[in-house]
């Protein structure tokens, strides 16, 4: 169930497979704060099991724009005695291409601490990453792309996309450094829905599959993003089926956004 929470925070007829695209918007700025409600599908009910709130922080005195993102996850009290987590993830990315330059992760999992630090090295193609434990940091390395992610920058990055100049189908590459490893990943943008979205009433979105490659998931094209169909790209929902089960991610909150 780890896993799971993580990697769901916690991004035609011929497969349009094309290089990953270049951001070509600026759907957020500082001040944005997003809050979701985070849903988990056991004994034939969709339970409200944790709160998530992303936030975006501009990052003074820096030669060229750099903001903070935190995503911040915790389960509701009523579930700590079963499943406690409190997931906070910081990444620093530059402004306009949003790639990271540095990810802190500070995760407790019923008791089963973690904390660590990536740094991302695009020129050398490489992340170095730090673990934290009880005798002393752990460090390693790991080979990264030009395309590489963290599960942050992701949800920010693909905010950033023209969907309106895309033919439904369009496939892209992507990866995602998580867990101490590369996740190779095809976004694939499959046109746009209309989506309830409770107090927030019924959007337009955009709605993509996430493929992963890796054996994360029971189906692997069973795991879906929907952005709002405006300039603001908001991710109102990620629905996706885990080993562990089913969860959604539902958001219930905007502040500061930016169009």
């Amino acid at each position: 169930m780890r896993q799971a929470f993580l990697v769901m925070l916690l991004f035609g007829t011929t497969q349009l497979i094309a290089q990953t695209p270049v951001p070509n918007k600026q759907a957020f700025q500082p001040g944005e704060k997003l809050k979701y409600t985070v849903s988990y599908f056991m004994s034939s009910l969709w339970t409200d099991l944790a709160g998530l709130e992303m936030n975006i922080i501009n990052v003074p005195g820096k030669e060229k724009p750099i903001y903070r993102l935190e995503f911040n996850a915790s389960t509701f009290s009523s579930w700590d005695s079963y499943v406690k987590i409190r997931h906070s993830y910081q990444t620093w990315v530059d402004a306009a291409s949003v790639k990271p330059l540095i990810m802190k992760q500070d995760s407790d999992v019923k008791g089963h601490t973690k904390k660590a630090k990536y740094s991302f090295k695009y020129k050398s193609k490489l992340a170095e990453i730090e673990l934290e434990s009880s005798d002393a940091p752990v460090k390693t390395k790991v080979t990264i792309a030009d395309n590489t992610l963290d599960i942050v920058s992701l949800l920010y990055y693909l905010r950033n996309l023209d969907y309106d100049t895309y033919p439904v189908g369009k496939t892209f590459p992507i990866s995602v450094l998580f867990l101490e490893r590369v996740l190779n990943m095809k976004i694939k943008y499959l046109g746009k829905e209309t989506i309830d979205v409770g107090k927030l009433g019924k959007k337009s979105c955009y709605k993509l599959a996430l493929e992963l490659e890796r054996d994360f998931v029971v189906k692997r094209n069973s795991n879906f993003l929907w952005l709002t169909a405006d300039n603001n790209r908001v991710p109102v929902l990620i629905s996706a089926i885990f080993k562990e089960g089913e969860v959604k991610v539902k958001l219930t909150e905007t502040n500061g956004l930016k169009n």
